[in-house]
C-alpha cells in the first residue's frame, strides 16, 4: 500500500529556490532538508508514489540521493525527468506515465500533470497535452504546479507537490481525507 505521495522536489535544481521562493539559501541546503523531511515521514518498508520532476543534474547525483531515501519508490513520470530506463537505473522500482490509486472508495488518477486549466504558481494556466481528463466520480492526485494550495472544493484534485506540503511527502491519510471531503464520503469505522 502506498504510504505517501511525493512530487516536484527538484533535487539539484539551482534555480528552483528562487523560482518558487523556497525558504533555503542554497540548493545544497534545500536537498538536505528534503532528504531529512522525506525520511522523517517514510520508513524503510514504506512505499511512496512519486509524481515526477525529481532530479536535475547527473544521474550519478540522482542515484546518490535515492540511496539516502527510505522505502520503495514508484514513479509517475514528470515533465523534467530522465528517460524511463534512466529513472529505473537511479533507483525507482517501477516507472509509468500515470496510474490509478483507490482511496476513500474512489478511484484516483495519479499523474504529474493537473487537469488543463489549473493555475501554475507563476500565474500561468496549465494547458498541456499531457494533462489528464478526469471522469466524473474520480479524483486527480497531481504535482507540477508548485502551488502552495493542496486542494479546493471546486475541483476534484489534490496537489501533492512539496511546495504545498511544507517540503514533506504528502501522507496517504491526509490525501485520503481530502478525497473523502471532495465527495462527502464518510470515514469507515
Amino acid at each position: 500500500m502506498i504510504k505517501a505521495f511525493y512530487s516536484d522536489p527538484h533535487f539539484g535544481h539551482t534555480k528552483i529556490v528562487e523560482l518558487c521562493q523556497r525558504p533555503f539559501k542554497t540548493v545544497a541546503e534545500m536537498d538536505e532538508a528534503l532528504i531529512y523531511n522525506y525520511n522523517s515521514v517514510v520508513g524503510e518498508l514504506d512505499t511512496v508514489l512519486w509524481l515526477g520532476d525529481c532530479f536535475f543534474g547527473t544521474t550519478k547525483y540522482a542515484a546518490s540521493i535515492m540511496k539516502r531515501l527510505h522505502g520503495t519508490k514508484l514513479l509517475v513520470m514528470g515533465s523534467h525527468d530522465y528517460t524511463k530506463s534512466k529513472m529505473l537505473k537511479v533507483g525507482f522500482e517501477m516507472v509509468m506515465d500515470s496510474c490509478i490509486v483507490y482511496m476513500a472508495d474512489h478511484a484516483c488518477i495519479a499523474s504529474h500533470y493537473p487537469e488543463a486549466g489549473a493555475q501554475h504558481v507563476k500565474g500561468e494556466i496549465v494547458e498541456d497535452t499531457r494533462c489528464p481528463v478526469v471522469p466524473k466520480g474520480m479524483a486527480l492526485i497531481h504535482g507540477h504546479t508548485h502551488s502552495p494550495v493542496i486542494w479546493s472544493r471546486n475541483s476534484h484534485r489534490v496537489h501533492v507537490g512539496v511546495d504545498a506540503w511544507n517540503y514533506y511527502p504528502a501522507r496517504r491519510a491526509y490525501v485520503e481525507t481530502h478525497v473523502r471531503n471532495m465527495f462527502g464520503t464518510k470515514e469507515k469505522e
